[in-house]
């Protein structure tokens, strides 16, 4: 089973948030036309998504700067109203946003000569767009093509208004995301279809994919589609993670930080005895000590739904999309969790499984299919529901938002997706670690 990145908080980073300070050239500032409501949430070398530095609200028009200490252009989000707007900030560099509440939303926008945020907000609408069409277009892969070139011809056109880090970050970013877009949304899992292609030819770069978070997040996916083409098992099962990743990536900063990632994620659902194997082989291979230091002190999780026979929850702050969602309905039902987000790749790919076997799953009458959105985006998630799921009564579909740190994310120790979850029909955990949809026993495990 394949797993994405989400949130990965490591405290040394020099990278923080912090009022205005003179000192330093650095600088991003917020203006807001209306009374908002803002989080500032940063992407580290690591990539993570989802990290609240700050919330604040700017009155109407008024503005906020802020002086992170960074060395090269960074990817923040900025949540305005629970919806999230990209932006890099850069070295030495004043950036400005400008915000505008409307009456259908909020929208935003940058300085005319601030041709490298200018430049990925195009993207990444034009990004957002081909994932609402989705893998339902006959010709997603050539759009996908279509839009990488057309990205890749402006920038060239700008290229002379960039600074050589501005260029190669941008540059990363279209033709990773563009790779990424296509394992996403690709029907075909034959090995010769131009996914498979791009991982058996990977390079790893350590600039390109520590700048932009997606771009990690093929990283990972690579590592895992590389690991279960080689081994045949799933990468989430293996027991030479650390080798193979060695083995895999030379560049020893990328190396490490994508192994402090995933080893922090094992270590809650590890045995102290079997954490000091995983950190006496980290150490044999000269571990960055930083991040030796930062798993040491990560326990196992004391979460209650990480636990075999606690009560599972799904409590009010968990948006329903028919509105009329009662956890009260659930009780002497057998239900399957699937956690998801329509950016994650595996879990598009278990989604269109869940689709092609949903006809048999619904004669389970027992059975309930509980679907838990991650986007960032509720507009996204609710449409991508309108266009795929007719109304079914055997399935319901929450909606979470990106955060992890919520009531329902913090009670199931959420840290990636997808991630299933099996209740029984007393309503407690019975399975962590259930087939998925693509799973060739999923079918049977209900029957």
């Amino acid at each position: 089973m394949h797993k994405l990145l989400f949130s990965f908080s490591i405290l040394f980073f020099s990278f923080s948030c912090t009022e205005k300070n003179n000192s330093q050239a650095t600088a991003y500032i917020i203006h807001s036309a209306n009374e908002l409501t803002f989080n500032s949430s940063v992407i580290y070398d690591i990539g993570m998504l989802d990290v609240r530095d700050s919330s604040f609200t700017i009155s109407a028009k008024s503005k906020k700067q802020f002086n992170p200490n960074i060395k090269k252009p960074t990817l923040c989000f900025i949540q305005a109203n629970d919806k999230n707007f990209p932006l890099f900030i850069l070295p030495q560099k004043q950036v400005e946003v400008f915000f505008k509440g409307k009456e259908d939303g909020v929208e935003y926008s940058f300085t005319e000569d601030d041709f490298m945020n200018n430049f990925a907000k195009e993207f990444h609408s034009d990004v957002i767009q081909l994932l609402e069409v989705g893998s339902e277009e006959k010709n997603i892969l050539s759009k996908i093509n279509s839009t990488q070139e057309k990205f890749i011809q402006k920038l060239e056109k700008i290229k002379n208004n960039l600074t050589d880090a501005e260029y190669l970050v941008l540059q990363g970013m279209v033709n990773g995301k563009s790779t990424h877009l296509k394992f996403i949304l690709s029907e075909t899992e034959n090995p010769k279809d131009a996914y498979f292609d791009f991982v058996e030819g990977f390079q790893f770069n350590n600039d390109y994919f520590l700048t932009y978070s997606d771009n990690l997040s093929a990283t990972l996916d690579v590592i895992r589609t590389r690991y279960f083409r080689e081994f045949g098992i799933d990468f989430e099962n293996a027991t030479n993670s650390i080798e193979f990743i060695s083995k895999n990536i030379e560049s020893k900063p990328l190396r490490d930080q994508i192994l402090a990632f995933l080893i922090s994620q094992k270590i809650p659902k590890l045995t102290l005895e079997k954490k000091d194997e995983h950190l006496l082989k980290l150490k044999n291979i000269e571990f960055d000590e930083n991040y030796m230091q930062f798993l040491k002190k990560i326990t196992p999780s004391s979460a209650p739904g990480t636990v075999i026979g606690e009560k599972a929850i799904f409590p009010q702050s968990l948006i329903s999309f028919s509105n009329d969602f009662n956890a009260d309905d659930l009780k002497g039902k057998k239900i399957f969790v699937d956690n998801w987000a329509t950016w994650c790749g595996p879990c598009m790919k278990s989604m269109k499984a869940f689709q092609q076997k949903k006809e048999e799953l619904f004669q389970q009458e027992n059975c309930i299919f509980v679907f838990v959105s991650f986007d960032r985006n509720e507009d996204v998630w609710r449409k991508y529901i309108s266009n795929n799921f007719p109304e079914e009564k055997n399935v319901i579909h929450l909606f979470n938002g990106i955060d992890m740190k919520t009531e329902y994310g913090k009670y199931y120790n959420m840290s990636s997706l997808p991630t299933y979850i099996f209740v029984d029909e007393n309503g407690k955990i019975a399975d962590l670690n259930p087939p998925h949809p693509a799973d060739s026993t999923f079918l049977d495990y209900f029957r």
